[in-house]
């Protein structure tokens, strides 16, 4: 089922530049890499860097997924709501785009765990320069700790 819980964000509530990234992550982790679509959405932006935004892209994910602390949600493609890592997966991304290096460094240290976050952090500032570079860009930041459940917090 992909209805919106309570407090629960979908695509049409986040921005055109997240909403391809969203598509093209959902896309990757469903293995559908080839899929013809994909590669129309992102050729919009990524033009003749197609295949390098999918491939850094995947990197990111298996970066992050290998050194998560634990496991990330991730929708199906179609689905229109945005799970609660995706929106973290976007604010980390973002901060790596605006230069904030603490609030980059504060979401790396909350998604990541301390033995990952180097190669997380290369990984994800090489991956925001080459969204910088085919102007996908994503919404500031606001410096808000990362979106999580009471459960999650819960845990801390």
């Amino acid at each position: 089922m992909c209805e919106p819980a309570p407090g629960e964000m979908t695509l049409d509530e986040i921005s055109r530049s997240e909403q391809v990234l969203v598509f093209a992550w959902r896309m990757l982790v469903a293995g559908r890499r080839q899929c013809p679509a994909l590669h129309a959405e992102l050729a919009a932006y990524a033009g003749g860097e197609t295949h390098q935004v999918l491939a850094g892209l995947g990197v990111v994910l298996m970066t992050l997924g290998q050194g998560s602390r634990r496991p990330v949600s991730v929708r199906h493609p179609g689905c229109a709501v945005v799970t609660r890592d995706e929106r973290n997966l976007l604010a980390l991304l973002a901060a790596a785009q605006s230069g904030d290096d603490d609030l980059l460094a504060a979401r790396l240290r909350w998604t990541v765990r301390p033995d990952c976050q180097m190669p997380a952090l290369v990984v994800v500032q090489t991956f925001a320069r080459l969204l910088d570079r085919i102007d996908l860009r994503l919404p500031a930041p606001d410096g808000a700790r990362p979106d999580v459940s009471p459960r999650q917090l819960a845990l801390c």
